[in-house]
């Protein structure tokens, strides 16, 4: 395994300002990952459901909180999929977020 890669996991909530305004909120945690390829089959068959899977890589499971974005090379992507590879290891498929960075 290669966990040469940093990412970054963004998480959003919305808390109240004071004035009660819901305002957004975002933490970020860069950890260290592994790149592999979309598949052709998870490409085709998540582009029937109206996804375009363009990332996948590989994290540990403990470090991984619900989060919905991530930062992979100066690029937003929105998390698409998670699936446990095993006890360890978490695979996370995204697609990229067109209306970020």
């Amino acid at each position: 395994m290669n966990w040469n890669n940093e990412v970054t996991l963004v998480s959003e909530k919305l808390i109240m300002d004071d004035v009660g305004n819901q305002i957004s909120q975002t933490a970020e945690n860069v950890i260290l990952c592994e790149k592999k390829n979309v598949t052709r089959q998870e490409f085709y068959e998540a582009s029937s459901s109206g996804f375009k899977p363009s990332l996948v890589l590989n994290i540990h499971a403990y470090e991984y909180n619900n989060e919905t974005k991530l930062i992979f090379e100066g690029e937003m992507y929105v998390i698409i999929r998670t699936y446990n590879v095993d006890l360890e290891r978490l695979e996370l498929t995204c697609e990229r977020d067109l209306g970020k960075r």
